[in-house]
């Protein structure tokens, strides 16, 4: 089954990717409270023990999350469509395998026979235009009983307006057209195509390719105003602010066999 949001080649999302490399890392390197670490408490949580264990990386990025499961015991390689992006995690980690494809037409040279214990895909499935080429391969490379963990942007919420009742003063982010598929451009690190589909969009479609949710997980988010000031110490804009999750956890297994 195709993919509805699907309008235009991934090539160009590989362009994209490669332009912004550099500013992807730079700020990932550097905003320790910010998306990029939150929820890799929740992989590393599902994953333990860790020894041992293969586990692909699916849209690594710069590898930082690979290296931080190779750390903790797992046989971890990466895979990712930006060409840029692998260099430099070959640069930083280069005891780890890392390969390269264009994940819009599945797992590439990262598909094996020999099955991963664990995949996990860190804020990369929101930003591939097909995913039904990779959940196909993924149902072939991981062993029966493995898991499949995702973070993303939480569909409801992420980038949803935030509205201050004028009268009530009640704060609220206002959602519209959450079950639309929807392709849009994010200005984040100098703009990228990010395809919005709803939660039951993601669990159906594992689950055509025998992978089923047994997790989620929608954190409290901590304000990015907040710094190292505890809760207790937040204003009431910041506490308000926590209890509207904008990043999603996901955890799906292949069935056991027989």
């Amino acid at each position: 089954m195709s993919d509805a949001t699907y309008d235009g080649p991934g090539s160009h999302d590989l362009v994209t990717w490669d332009r912004i490399a550099e500013r992807y890392i730079e700020l990932a390197d550097n905003r320790s409270t910010s998306s990029f670490h939150h929820l890799a408490d929740f992989f590393h949580e599902r994953l333990k023990p860790l020894s041992g264990k293969s586990v692909l990386d699916i849209g690594c990025g710069h590898g930082w999350l690979t290296h931080s499961l190779a750390v903790q015991g797992a046989e971890a390689s990466g895979i990712d469509g930006s060409e840029s992006m692998i260099s430099q995690a070959r640069r930083r980690y280069p005891d780890l395998t890392f390969h390269t494809a264009d994940l819009t037409g599945g797992l590439g040279p990262a598909l094996t026979d020999a099955g991963y214990d664990a995949m996990v895909a860190r804020f990369s499935l929101q930003c591939i235009s097909d995913i039904d080429p990779l959940l196909r391969d993924t149902a072939v490379a991981l062993r029966p009983g493995g898991l499949f963990l995702v973070s993303m942007p939480h569909p409801a919420f992420y980038m949803r307006e935030r509205v201050e009742d004028p009268v009530t003063k009640e704060r609220y982010r206002k959602v519209t057209g959450y079950l639309e598929l929807e392709t849009r451009v994010l200005p984040d690190f100098g703009g990228h195509r990010y395809f919005h589909r709803p939660v039951s969009w993601y669990v159906n479609s594992f689950a055509r390719h025998g992978l089923y949710l047994d997790d989620m997980r929608e954190p409290h988010q901590h304000p990015d105003t907040a710094g190292s000031r505890t809760r207790d110490e937040w204003n009431e804009f910041e506490k308000w602010w926590s209890t509207i999750p904008v990043f999603l956890g996901l955890g799906f297994r292949k069935a056991a066999a027989g």
